[in-house]
C-alpha cells in the first residue's frame, strides 16, 4: 500500500517538483490566456502528473526490477496491437467509432482506414502508427538499458520483435531511431565493458552478439517485407517497409516531391510565424488544437519544440529541454553509469531529443511521465528501497 511517506519522500527531490511545474503546473495555469478552455484537455495534463507520481511512488514502494517486470507486459501488449492492427485491422473500427464520435465526426472508419489501413501502415492500440511506433521505443528505453542490460539474448530478442513492430507502423522515425539506439548500445558495451552475472568482462565479447542482433534485424525486415507486400489491401511499392526504405535508401527518393515532408516543413513555417507573435507566454494550454480546428496553424507541427513554443512560449520550452540534458550530467548519474557501464539518461535524453524534432507527440505520450519518473527514481533513490542498486553492487 502506498502512504503519504513515499509521496514526501519522492515529492522531496527538486527535480521532481521541477518536473511537475514545468510539464503540468504552469501549462495548467496558461488556462488563463488559451482561447479554448476544455476540461478534458485539462484532465489528460492531470492525468499526465499523476502517472508521473504514482510510477515514482511505486518504484520506491517495490523496487525498479518489479516494474520493469510490469513494462516488459506492457510491451508485449504494444507490440500484440500493432501486428492485429496490420493484419486484422477491422477489429479496432468500434474502438475507431468512439473515438471520431467523441470528436465530434460522424465517418468513424474512414479516419483510420484512410491514413493507416490504405497505407499499410499498423496503428496498434494507440490507434495513431507515429504514436504506436513511439511506445514501443520508449518501452525499449526502460528495458533494454536497465532491465535487460545483462540479459543479452533476452535483448536480441526484444530488439528484433520491436525492429519488426516499428516496420509495420512505417514510421521512418521510428526506424532510424532504433537503428541509433541499437549504435549506441554497442558503442557503450564496447567502450567500457559489460556487466554481467559473472563479473566485468571485455566489451569486446558482445561484438558476436550484435552481429547476431544485425542478422535477426535482416531477417526480420526480410520477412515483414515479404509479408506486408502479399497483404491483400496493399501493393508492391506502397507497402510500410518500402516506404521507409525507399525514402531513406532508394537514389530516386527527393525530399523536394515527398509530399509527406513538405506539408510538414510548410505546416512548420507558419508555427514559427505564430510563435514569433507570442514568443514569451506562447497562446495556451492545448491551444494547438484550436489553432488547427480555426485555420490558424494548417496540422501539427511534427515538432515538438514547437508545439511548446506556440502553446507555452520560448522560454518554457527551451526550459524543458534543459531540464532534460541535466539529467545525463548530474552527479548522481555518475553512480548509475558505473553500475550499468553506460549511462542510461544519456541514451534516453538523446533518442527522446532526435524524436522530439520528427514529432509532436513525445512529450504527452502517456509512457513519457512513466520513463522519466523511473530514471528520476533511479538517480535520486538508488532504485526502490526493495531492490535497491546498492545491494547489488551499486
Amino acid at each position: 500500500m502506498v502512504n503519504s511517506a513515499s509521496l514526501s519522500r519522492f515529492l522531496s527531490v527538486k527535480p521532481v517538483i521541477l518536473f511537475l511545474a514545468l510539464f503540468v503546473i504552469i501549462p495548467i495555469v496558461t488556462l488563463a490566456y488559451t482561447p479554448f478552455r476544455d476540461l478534458r484537455y485539462v484532465g489528460y495534463t492531470i492525468n499526465f502528473g499523476m502517472i508521473f507520481l504514482v510510477t515514482g511512488i511505486w518504484i520506491l514502494k517495490y523496487g525498479w526490477m518489479r516494474f520493469s517486470k510490469v513494462i516488459l507486459l506492457s510491451w508485449a501488449c504494444g507490440i500484440t496491437g500493432i501486428v492485429l492492427s496490420y493484419f486484422i485491422p477491422s477489429l479496432f473500427e468500434a474502438v475507431a467509432l468512439i473515438q471520431e464520435q467523441s470528436a465530434g465526426g460522424t465517418s468513424s472508419w474512414s479516419v483510420v482506414e484512410i491514413a493507416e489501413s490504405s497505407q499499410s501502415r499498423a496503428f496498434g492500440f494507440y490507434m495513431q502508427s507515429n504514436r504506436a511506433s513511439h511506445a514501443v521505443m520508449m518501452h525499449l528505453m526502460l528495458l533494454i538499458p536497465c532491465f535487460l542490460h545483462d540479459r543479452y539474448y533476452a535483448r536480441i530478442v526484444v530488439l528484433g520483435i520491436s525492429f519488426g513492430a516499428i516496420l509495420l507502423t512505417g514510421s521512418r522515425g521510428g526506424f532510424l531511431i532504433i537503428c541509433g539506439f541499437s549504435f549506441l548500445l554497442f558503442f557503450y558495451e564496447l567502450k567500457n565493458g559489460l556487466r554481467t552475472k559473472a563479473g566485468l568482462v571485455s566489451g569486446f565479447s558482445a561484438l558476436p552478439r550484435y552481429m547476431v542482433l544485425l542478422a535477426v534485424g535482416v531477417l526480420v525486415a526480410l520477412f515483414i517485407l515479404s509479408v506486408s507486400i502479399q497483404t491483400s489491401n496493399t501493393q508492391a511499392g506502397n507497402s510500410a517497409v518500402t516506404r521507409i526504405f525507399d525514402s531513406l535508401f532508394s537514389s530516386d527518393y527527393s525530399l523536394a516531391t515527398d509530399l509527406s515532408v513538405q506539408a510538414r516543413l510548410q505546416a512548420q513555417d507558419v508555427f514559427i510565424e505564430r510563435i514569433l507573435e507570442r514568443p514569451i507566454f506562447g497562446h495556451g494550454h492545448f491551444s494547438t488544437q484550436f489553432g488547427k480546428y480555426t485555420g490558424h496553424i494548417p496540422l501539427a507541427a511534427h515538432n515538438m519544440y514547437y508545439e511548446l513554443a506556440y502553446e507555452y512560449g520560448i522560454p518554457l520550452a527551451t526550459a524543458c529541454y534543459i531540464y532534460l540534458f541535466y539529467l545525463p550530467f548530474c552527479r548522481e548519474a555518475k553512480a548509475v553509469t558505473h553500475y550499468f557501464r553506460y549511462n542510461p539518461m544519456l541514451i534516453l535524453v538523446s533518442v527522446l531529443c532526435v524524436y522530439t524534432f520528427v514529432s509532436n507527440t513525445v512529450f504527452d505520450l502517456r509512457m513519457f511521465p512513466a520513463v522519466i519518473s523511473f530514471f528520476l527514481v533511479m538517480l535520486y533513490f538508488q532504485g526502490g528501497e526493495d531492490l535497491s542498486l546498492s545491494k547489488r553492487g551499486y
